[in-house]
């Protein structure tokens, strides 16, 4: 038997014949929204903290804990995610539209997709609850303010310029006490300082590429440290990431000199594939295969036991076909 699973965002191109031979099953956006996925993310999180499993029942001091970080957890979803989720998409706040709508988003983006990237920044920052030596009200204050830096780059990370700034006073008035003096987008938080610090305090002094080739140029800039950060972050939690913006604004460099330089090369290994207008389906699978290993059965891994990156440059560029969709 061989059964398939498709999801779509649509039926537009879909025949009477398709919709009556197929199981159909329509789930609305607004009716399931972000909670069932938080409130998963928020049990799994909490259910990884140090703890003896046979007497994780018995266990009082780990039940406790639990609870505790579920419960600032919570908060943090009342306190920030559907009012902030709600003012960027629908321009909603407090149950009023405001002046203009929602905010102006660079590629689409979905209230659940959003909420995901949020709770994956928040877990390669903090990959468990704050030290047992911190004292219990000063846990919840580090942990607002690594979720409002996470807020800044998942929810705020896609807008345009002039949405930023709206979604940076949105979020600060409602983060009060728990935020920079200045634009969140200037700062990163270091859970380890337990500090707001300026990415502009963070660029390093240039340093020409050994051997010297100029397209392996890279002049240290805030925005080369910040993206590079993120990056890592995902990276490390082993997530996608989708870099977007105009041509000459430094993506393919920036993410070229992260693989080269970035990456422990004991543990990782990289590949490129560049889309052009006519990059199918098939020249994808053979360049992959061709930096693969095939190992027992019908598995293949990456050579030498790594765990390999695969950069696909300019995504956007395969041919567009008439049912509007992309190879590959």
């Amino acid at each position: 038997h061989c059964k398939l699973l498709f999801e779509v965002g649509d039926l537009q191109f879909a025949s009477p014949a398709t919709v009556s031979r197929c199981g159909m099953v329509y789930v609305d956006p607004k009716d399931l929204r972000h909670r069932p996925y938080f409130y998963r993310w928020m049990i799994l999180r909490t259910k990884d903290l140090p703890h003896d499993e046979k007497k994780a029942e018995e266990d009082q001091s780990y039940k406790s804990r639990r609870d505790e970080q579920r419960e600032i957890l919570m908060a943090f979803y009342n306190k920030y995610i559907d009012r902030c989720v709600s003012m960027a998409l629908e321009g909603i706040v407090d149950g009023s539209q405001v002046e203009g709508g929602g905010l102006d988003y660079l590629v689409p983006m979905t209230s659940l997709g959003l909420v995901k990237q949020c709770c994956t920044l928040f877990n390669s920052i903090l990959p468990s609850q704050p030290g047992a030596k911190d004292p219990p009200e000063e846990k919840p204050k580090l942990m607002e303010k690594a979720f409002v830096f996470c807020l800044t780059w998942s929810l705020g990370g896609c807008l345009s310029t002039e949405s930023r700034k709206k979604f940076n006073e949105f979020l600060k008035d409602n983060a009060a006490g728990r935020t920079p003096g200045g634009s969140l987008y200037d700062y990163q938080f270091d859970p380890q300082k337990d500090e707001w610090v300026k990415w502009a305090d963070l660029v390093t002094a240039y340093a020409p590429p050994e051997p010297f080739i100029f397209s392996k140029i890279l002049v240290p800039t805030s925005d080369t440290v910040r993206y590079r950060y993120i990056l890592n972050k995902v990276v490390k939690a082993k997530m996608p990431i989708l870099f977007t913006g105009e041509s000459g604004t430094a993506k393919t460099v920036i993410m070229k000199d992260y693989m080269n330089n970035g990456l422990n090369a004991d543990k990782y290994s990289s590949m490129t594939v560049n889309f052009s207008s006519r990059t199918s389906s098939l020249d994808v699978q053979n360049s992959v295969m061709a930096s693969v290993e095939k190992q027992s059965g019908p598995n293949y891994a990456p050579k030498g036991g790594k765990r390999m990156l695969v950069f696909v440059d300019d995504l956007n560029m395969p041919f567009v076909d008439k049912y509007n969709t992309q190879q590959p």
